[in-house]
């Protein structure tokens, strides 16, 4: 069920480059309730789209494929050192029941930083998740939340491309969504 208006953020962080200050139009209301779901809803918008911020779905697909890789390779740990420490499990509860805050970055290492072809980024993304699934050793320590189990590393990643893809809106006719926009993650 979707919140009555946005909740007061506990995450205070560098400013997204993909948010326009000018932009009026809320993103849309995404959810995956699981890894699944994900690729059918990129590939539904590579039929067409239009942003709602300054990534472009290229950018938007590469900075979830390092979310992925990081999960695996590891993140610079070096921010968030004492929210990590004192704060992790009410950041956690935040993120699972709120979603992650509009404009908050964990890892600015993982953004993009110049323009990326769309296919180039899905394509990234698809490599990325598949990886990710293949994995079986341990995952590395999230920035902000620390060590987690697989299950949680998974609704976390989730959410982290319902909160990216959000800001993409599919063209009319490029056919069912592949996930609930019922609620927000």
């Amino acid at each position: 069920m979707t919140p009555a208006g946005p909740a007061p953020s506990p995450h205070k962080g560098t400013t997204h480059s993909d948010a326009s200050p000018g932009a009026l139009e809320p993103p849309r209301r995404l959810t995956f309730r699981n890894l699944s779901e994900v690729m059918p809803e990129v590939d539904r918008l590579c039929r067409g789209h239009r942003t709602l911020r300054r990534w472009t779905l290229g950018q938007i697909g590469r900075h979830l494929a390092n979310g992925f890789h990081g999960s695996i390779d590891g993140f610079d740990l070096s921010r968030h050192r004492i929210k990590r420490t004192l704060f992790r499990r009410l950041l956690i509860a935040y993120t699972l029941r709120w979603g992650i805050p509009e404009r908050y970055t964990v890892d600015p290492g993982i953004e993009p930083q110049e323009p990326v072809e769309t296919e180039t980024g899905v394509r990234e993304l698809r490599e990325a998740l598949d990886r990710y699934r293949r994995h079986t050793g341990p995952l590395k320590p999230h920035p902000l939340f620390g060590e987690m189990p697989r299950p949680l590393w998974d609704r976390i990643h989730c959410i982290h491309c319902a909160h990216h893809l959000r800001f993409v809106v599919p063209d009319e006719g490029t056919g069912a969504p592949a996930a609930d926009q019922s609620s927000s993650s």
